[in-house]
């Protein structure tokens, strides 16, 4: 898994080194509603836990408003104890494999699996922050986040190692021969893997293998559950492969 070196991209800097320095997540002068709610893609709002060295994505939602457009603000993490995290996690966009549905206000982070990898294992309760300007403030519960050594990849860590390759525009995930030898076997399959693996290899322009994909994911999908924005995944990948 690890033998394709991920592309990073900045999108938003989600931890500003210097900005907010010494600050909590309740400064005075600062207008704060708590109005966000944190969760996995999977919809775990406990503790969600990962592989070390595995990519991390996580979906901010809140109600209608200022805060419910993309890239509008910056988020900053905090600890249990109000104090700012310089843990990298960043805000990603893909209409395609970050669905929004009409008036939907879900937001998505990434860490990065280089920012991943240097973390230790523990279980870290944090809350994210959605700075608007220097007077709106949303903050949001708290979810434990739950890092882990881990020998293998498991299928939730390989999604979201693909995952990563996909929103960032990693060069290698648009060539044939690299995509072919990563989905050649032996590694973990789900349904949101199959469904990855149809968008990538939609965009590196292997329609038929994208097909296969697609059904292998259908034939996954009935013995498993799922995230509810499955189903808005697959309907635009169908839509892609039939134009």
């Amino acid at each position: 898994m690890r033998h394709i070196s991920p592309l990073i991209s900045v999108l938003v800097p989600v931890i500003a080194v210097g900005f907010l320095v010494g600050c909590s997540s309740s400064e005075k002068g600062v207008s704060e509603n708590f109005e966000l709610n944190i969760s996995s893609l999977s919809g775990e709002t406990d503790t969600v836990t990962f592989h070390i060295g595995s990519p991390l994505f996580l979906r901010v939602t809140g109600e209608p408003g200022r805060g419910c457009e993309p890239m509008n603000g910056r988020f900053f993490i905090f600890s249990e104890r109000d104090m700012q995290l310089n843990w990298g996690f960043r805000e990603v966009v893909d209409s395609v494999v970050l669905p929004r549905e009409i008036g939907d206000c879900g937001r998505y982070l990434m860490l990065s699996s280089e920012e991943s990898n240097a973390l230790a294992e523990g279980h870290y309760k944090v809350s994210v922050a959605l700075l608007l300007d220097e007077r709106s403030k949303r903050a949001s519960d708290t979810i434990v986040l739950n890092p882990i050594h881990a020998a293998a990849a498991s299928p939730s860590s390989f999604a979201q190692f693909l995952l990563e390759q996909i929103v960032t525009g990693a060069p290698l995930m648009q060539n044939r021969s690299t995509v072919e030898e990563l989905f050649s076997g032996g590694l973990p399959r789900s349904q949101h893997i199959s469904l990855y693996e149809a968008y990538i290899r939609i965009r590196s322009g292997d329609l038929e293998a994208a097909r296969r994909a697609l059904r292998q994911s259908d034939e996954i999908g009935a013995e498993e559950v799922v995230a509810p924005y499955v189903g808005m995944l697959r309907q635009r990948i169908v839509a892609m492969i039939n134009r």
